[in-house]
């Protein structure tokens, strides 16, 4: 058990990337117990990380992919794992005065700025967690319809950006009353005339 905890920076990549191939394949997660997975998850990662530190390869590696997963990871689990795994590798592995003083400063500030991450993270989790399709967070509320089992909307990226349309299928993949709703979004139309193909046939109520 203990060579195969050696290599705890290989799984996490790997475990980041799984859910980097679900976000994007559109893959949403609600419900308390992925919730409290989540925060396992995080406990477990720095507990690993304190007991194991003087053992485990490919820490290196880890820091130089720690950009690039920053830049592409949406989850606010994910960036907060990040954030803890890098203060706690370079606490444990640098403790040079002059580092630790920097690093105790820049501890200093997160603790006082945590709150107020903390609490946007969650409103963003919030955001992806309930919308599974991130579409969805671009979607215009006037022309956002829900029609049977199609959800169907127009969007735009931005000032620069023209106006698109998606129709999507919500699917269920494991549904635990309120407790887990695991799920994809299926996007099966692309322009105004699947749009308004949808809208015209099927009976659409305004989601919000």
């Amino acid at each position: 058990m203990k060579k195969i905890i050696n290599y705890y920076y290989v799984f996490l990549e790997l475990f980041i990337l799984f859910m980097l191939c679900l976000e994007k394949n559109q893959f949403y997660f609600k419900g308390f117990l992925y919730h409290l997975f989540m925060i396992m998850v995080l406990l477990l990662s720095l507990f690993i990380t304190y007991k194991f530190n003087n053992t485990m390869k490919f820490k290196k590696t880890f820091y130089i992919l720690l950009p690039i997963d920053a830049l592409v990871i949406s989850n606010p689990y994910l960036y907060i794992l990040l954030i803890i795994s890098i203060i706690e590798m370079l606490v444990l592995n640098y403790k040079s005065k002059f580092i630790c003083i920097v690093f105790g400063m820049v501890a200093l500030i997160c603790i006082l700025f945590f709150p107020i991450v903390v609490l946007l993270s969650f409103m963003r989790m919030e955001l992806i967690s309930e919308d599974g399709n991130r579409l969805r967070s671009m979607a215009y509320d006037e022309e956002h319809y829900k029609c049977g089992k199609y959800e169907i909307f127009s969007y735009s990226g931005g000032a620069m950006d023209h106006m698109h349309y998606a129709v999507i299928e919500p699917n269920i993949v494991i549904k635990i009353g309120n407790a887990l709703d695991i799920g994809y979004d299926n996007q099966v139309g692309y322009t105004l005339e699947d749009y308004n193909k949808i809208l015209h046939d099927k009976k659409c109520k305004k989601v919000r």
